[in-house]
């Protein structure tokens, strides 16, 4: 595994039972060539159908953290490890053919990559790096709720709107994702990011009525330079 010091990954931030690892996806040759030979063969076969190095570099780096992670919080070698999804787009890890009980996310973009690992399984995140988005107006008009489209429409700063869009997205993405639905489950505009998150709350616990009358717990990990939310269900 890689020593401490050349780790590009660290911990970002701990809440109840849940640990998020912030990923450096940012080109580097170095790191490059040692998540490669963390990589399994699919992995890297995976990795060289990415036909910009841009992507390629991200799933590289994220996925050999994720490895580094597991590994260490499991106790097994690399080799004892297998990744996968499901056909609901979930992923699941299994260890000398025993699945994990605990659950697991990944996601990149930019620069940025994120890694939550916890004890629910239901569990998911996501991070969008804060830029102008050029279709902007037609994510809007397709992705959120009516309430969600009346507070954009209420910001007159572009920059603005982006930010807030970015941080209703990443709330809706992470619970998806948590559920592992895939493209059968519910569209994202009827996944309403709650008011007080809304109104400027980093965290609260909420029903989703779509998917279960399970509780959530929904956290904005987002700061300037990147939008990014945590779910997963709770008791």
């Amino acid at each position: 595994m890689i020593p401490v010091d050349e780790r590009w990954w660290r911990e970002y931030r701990s809440i109840d039972d849940v640990v998020v690892y912030e990923v450096d996806v940012s080109e580097d040759d170095r790191r490059e060539a040692l998540a490669a030979h963390i990589l399994d063969e699919e992995e890297w076969e995976r990795s060289q159908r990415f036909v910009f190095p841009g992507p390629r570099r991200r799933f590289a780096l994220c996925r050999s953290a994720l490895r580094s992670i597991l590994c260490l919080r499991i106790g097994c070698s690399n080799d004892d490890l297998k990744l996968g999804a499901t056909d609901q787009e979930k992923p699941y890890a299994i260890v000398r053919n025993e699945p994990i009980e605990f659950g697991f996310n990944v996601s990149h973009s930019g620069d940025y990559g994120l890694i939550a690992i916890g004890e629910a399984p239901a569990l998911g995140v996501d991070v969008e790096f804060r830029r102008h988005h050029p279709n902007l107006d037609l994510l809007v008009s397709t992705v959120l709720s009516p309430d969600e489209k009346a507070q954009i429409a209420s910001v007159n700063d572009l920059g603005e709107k982006n930010n807030l869009f970015f941080d209703f997205w990443t709330v809706k993405e992470a619970v998806l994702k948590a559920v592992g639905v895939g493209m059968s489950g519910p569209e994202p505009s009827e996944i309403e990011v709650p008011r007080e998150m809304r109104e400027g709350s980093r965290s609260c616990i909420t029903q989703f009525r779509q998917i279960s009358a399970r509780n959530w717990r929904l956290v904005n990990l987002g700061t300037s330079k990147f939008a990014a939310a945590l779910a997963y269900m709770v008791d």
